[in-house]
């Protein structure tokens, strides 16, 4: 990320009208452009944003953190996470992922972190690492959602799902 500020020109303001698309999603967009334009790879973007207060704007940050896969809104391997002050959230992909957990976050007693479906049901979860794992479980709206879980006091988590979840985590003393 250090490589796209220190290529930038001076802030500018680009107007952006259209109404059909969030800030989040019209920044992303135009973050991409400008990739594109002078042929820059990011692997790793990260969106500062609030997690409490408006649901319409947390759905809204939601919404665009799906966006940026399925319409590509920034290159195809770039990573995309949401970082309030104190979680950090982002989408997996169906698959296996290894998620590793800082120190400060296993022992801090109050720690948290969730798992749910994004744009569709997740037919299948297994975890390892978490107080509560799920085992093969179906995650969707209406049914199971694995919030408010917490970490079992191992280095890393391990998640496998069939469909797109939403990660999000408690990372104390992170701005």
């Amino acid at each position: 990320m250090l490589h796209i500020w220190q290529s930038l020109a001076p802030s500018s303001v680009i107007q952006t009208p259209d109404q059909d698309y969030t800030d989040f999603t019209k920044a992303l967009i135009e973050l991409n452009k400008h990739c594109l334009a002078h042929k820059i790879e990011i692997k790793h973007a990260i969106a500062i944003a609030q997690a409490s207060g408006r649901i319409d704007h947390i759905l809204g940050n939601l919404q665009t953190l799906y966006l940026a896969k399925q319409k590509q809104l920034l290159g195809y391997s770039t990573k995309l996470y949401m970082l309030s002050d104190d979680a950090i959230s982002w989408l997996l992909f169906p698959g296996n992922h290894v998620i590793f957990i800082p120190e400060e976050t296993r022992q801090y007693k109050k720690s948290w972190c969730s798992l749910v479906p994004i744009g569709e049901s997740c037919m299948s979860v297994t975890t390892s690492g978490l107080k509560w794992n799920l085992d093969n479980a179906p995650l969707q709206f209406g049914e199971l959602v694995s919030t408010s879980n917490a970490f079992d006091g191992s280095e890393e988590v391990k998640i496998s799902c069939s469909n797109t979840v939403l990660w999000s985590m408690k990372v104390p003393n992170i701005l």
